[in-house]
């Protein structure tokens, strides 16, 4: 519509009923929000600005709950061998209210060059994948969870650690052993696979 200018996002609280009102240039129909609480109910409605001055809101709100956290810190890589790995990471730096720490799991989420996916749901800021296989590109993320649980379960979760990129160490060589004929005074052939 040419008489269409921008647009306001309105963004309402469902527990302090607070509401945070935006506005956009008529440029782009996806927009970020910023200044919300972690973990934290809202609706949202969007109305159209315009030269003579603005719609009524969107008749129907939609509803969210914003990540229970900031993604979690630090994520790296110990403990590497041909067939395990080991990760760990520092808790998020920003925890929504009347979260504890302890309220917090994490699932870290495994893909493999080989095919292979794994997920782990833990408490611990550590967790191990094993039955890897060797010399093999693994990328892993880690995401905070919240569990709320009343009649139904609900997940919230922040957005994912940095993804980290790590091979599983090769298998060591076999050596074989020289046939006599390879041995010598001050010289002797190696051979492996």
């Amino acid at each position: 519509n040419q008489f269409v200018t921008g647009f306001s996002i309105i963004i309402d609280s469902l527990i302090d009923n607070s509401t945070i009102i935006q506005d956009f240039v008529f440029s782009k129909e996806i927009v970020t929000t910023t200044g919300l609480k972690p973990a934290h109910p809202y609706t949202f409605s969007i109305r159209f600005l315009t030269k003579v001055g603005s719609t009524f809101p969107s008749s129907k709100k939609k509803q969210f709950t914003t990540a229970p956290s900031s993604p979690p810190q630090n994520l790296k890589a110990k403990d590497i061998t041909q067939n395990s790995l080991v990760f760990f990471w520092a808790s998020p730096a920003i925890i929504g209210e009347g979260i504890n720490q302890s309220d917090l799991m994490y699932n870290l989420s495994l893909t493999g060059d080989d095919g292979l996916a794994l997920e782990i749901l833990t408490p611990h800021n550590e967790a191990s994948f094993g039955s890897l296989s060797d010399a093999t590109n693994y990328e892993v993320k880690v995401k905070a969870l919240i569990l709320k649980t009343n009649t139904t379960i609900s997940v919230y979760e922040s957005l994912p650690a940095k993804i980290k990129s790590v091979f599983s160490s090769p298998l060591a060589p076999t050596i074989l052993s020289a046939l006599p004929t390879e041995v010598e005074l001050h010289a002797v052939t190696i051979r492996w696979v």
